[in-house]
């Protein structure tokens, strides 16, 4: 296992090649501001290899290898049992993400590419094929060789013109809940590499995907077929772009996004699953915005512009990383104390009984399933992924009262109004966005009674949740009642006893929903936060709210 103990920028004069088998490189341990790989990518010629965490951004640079093989990731012949997770790859001059076998025999088989972001293929940059800027391509060539079993799932596919994602005969693939924004010529397309003669045909699930176009997304369909054979088939649900608008019941215009579908089956029957569960095609694009990409210890900026750039439909294809600021400044950072040296901190252990003193890395005394370091190490990003049933989040850096991400809407009624404003230096919890301002209610007893309501939509949903964080400035509202109602006018219950903000510092406060089977699958939810014990001094006395988390698990 690599665990890390410095962050920055690591720049590679070549590619590392992984052979040797039962790796896991742990990029989440790395202190600071985390690890970036620049300059080579990293090549998988070997089996059972977990990659977590990692940024490669190899760039234009002279320093690393030639532009016609620059990828970030390579996964090749003698590849199986591979996982990519949590990963961001951007900025390469020839593929971002590449699954290829140059032979028959030991051709990549059973990979997993999940939860990451691969995005900004350099386009006019030194490429020795001219312009590129491609995502992700997966085959093998001329030859029979089949590529089996890969999955790609909730990942975020940006800003590549090309290869988003290109398949060739022999894959049998499966694509759940990934996010294509900003393609350049080409969206997905499944077409014949060279003079190909693979045993399989080319299948392939394709499952609540979201394409969304940007500046630089030519109108074309969503998935392409050309020149393939008769066997070639496809399993569709869910799939949402410009050519098939959200909403759509599934089964209904299902090839609508498919281009030339002459040249492939649609069949009604999903081929052999790996176990992915798919999500609602918002909830997905919801998480995947959140939690895709190298999130430990935080996202950089690179990847929050990124998204940023996908919220708020801007960005564009780039030539070269100096388009868009070039890399960021990577704090070192100092690594744990680990005074027995088997990777894992020492307070971490100690508060989970394990001996600071002895190395028992390989134990499984906390998870039956998992070793003490893979707990670990799974921990440093499994804290920071946002709940998987958001339903709405408001960050409030910004005067918007309807939700950031998910449905949802505030209304507030205050006595005042002019104590409301967004302001303050606040903590923004929640991966993707940077600490910003918070909801401001002021005034102090002038606006006893004020009130803040959260509308939200659980149809097909339950278990409801809340969860915000608050603090009290001076003499603000000490006594601030949650209450929950099924229409806007009411009638209210209150959920518990007020609760009482910490002076001066932020906490965070979680209501439980769940025993409350009316707020279950029902089109408009309200829940009601009423303030009131403020003091008298109204230049002093508010409150500030922040990271509103509303969610709910989907229904059996």
């Amino acid at each position: 296992m690599v665990v890390f103990r410095t962050g920055g920028v690591i720049e590679l004069v070549s590619k590392i090649q992984i052979i040797n088998p039962y790796l896991t490189i742990a990029g989440q341990t790395a202190p600071g501001d985390g690890i970036c790989l620049k300059g080579s990518p990293i090549y998988i010629n070997t089996h059972d290899v977990i990659v977590r965490g990692l940024r490669i951004r190899p760039g234009d640079g002279q320093v690393g290898t030639s532009p016609g093989t620059r990828d970030c990731l390579a996964i090749g012949d003698g590849s199986y049992n591979v996982i990519i997770d949590h990963c961001s790859f951007s900025w390469s001059q020839d593929e971002n993400v590449n699954i290829w076998a140059m032979t028959s025999a030991n051709a990549p088989h059973d990979c997993t590419v999940q939860w990451c972001i691969i995005a900004e293929g350099l386009y006019d940059s030194n490429h020795p094929d001219g312009p590129h800027s491609m995502g992700c391509l997966i085959g093998g060539g001329q030859g029979g060789r089949d590529v089996l079993d890969i999955s790609m799932h909730h990942n975020l596919l940006a800003h590549n013109n090309a290869r988003n994602p290109q398949i060739s005969r022999g894959v049998h693939s499966e694509w759940i809940n990934n996010i294509i924004y900003n393609w350049g010529t080409q969206t997905a397309i499944i077409i014949p590499y060279g003079n190909e003669t693979p045993a399989n045909d080319a299948m392939t699930n394709w499952v609540r995907n979201y394409w969304i176009a940007g500046p630089d997304s030519v109108a074309i369909k969503e998935i392409r077929y050309n020149k393939l054979t008769a066997g070639t088939m496809s399993y569709l649900k869910g799939n949402y772009g410009p050519n098939r608008a959200e909403g759509t019941t599934d089964g209904v215009m299902e090839t609508a996004i498919i281009d030339k579908a002459a040249y492939a089956t649609i069949t009604n029957y999903a081929f052999t699953p790996w176990g992915v569960i798919d999500q609602d095609g918002e909830v997905a694009l919801l998480n995947v915005l959140t939690s895709a990409g190298a999130l430990a210890p935080a996202r950089d900026t690179t990847d929050n512009r990124i998204v940023d750039e996908v919220i708020y439909g801007t960005g564009s294809i780039i030539d070269s990383p100096s388009d868009v600021g070039g890399y960021p400044t990577y704090a070192l950072g100092t690594a744990p104390t680990d005074t027995d040296n088997d990777g894992m901190a020492d307070d971490w252990e100690a508060n989970r009984g394990l001996n600071v003193g002895t190395n028992d890395s390989a134990g499984y005394d906390l998870d039956n399933n998992y070793t003490n370091i893979e707990v670990y190490i799974n921990g440093l990003i499994d804290q920071l992924i946002l709940p998987e049933n958001l339903l709405g989040y408001w960050h409030f850096n910004d005067a918007n009262l309807t939700a950031d991400l998910g449905s949802g809407y505030l209304t507030m009624s205050l006595n005042t109004g002019s104590p409301l404003y967004f302001g303050g230096t606040l903590q923004n919890a929640l991966p993707g966005y940077d600490a910003g301002d918070g909801l401001v209610i002021g005034n102090g007893t002038s606006n006893h009674g004020a009130t803040l309501v959260f509308q939200v939509d659980t149809t097909n949903r339950q278990n409801l949740s809340m969860s915000f964080s608050c603090e009290r400035k001076n003499q603000g509202f000490t006594s601030n009642q949650v209450s929950y109602a099924t229409s806007s006018n009411g009638p209210w219950t209150n959920f518990g006893s007020p609760f009482v903000p910490v002076k001066n510092v932020p906490n965070s406060f979680t209501f439980d929903f769940s025993s409350v089977t009316a707020l279950d699958n029902n089109a408009a939810v309200y829940i009601r936060v009423t303030l009131d014990g403020a003091g008298s001094d109204a230049a002093n006395a508010r409150n500030i709210f922040d990271n509103v988390l509303i969610y709910a698990t989907p229904m059996p």
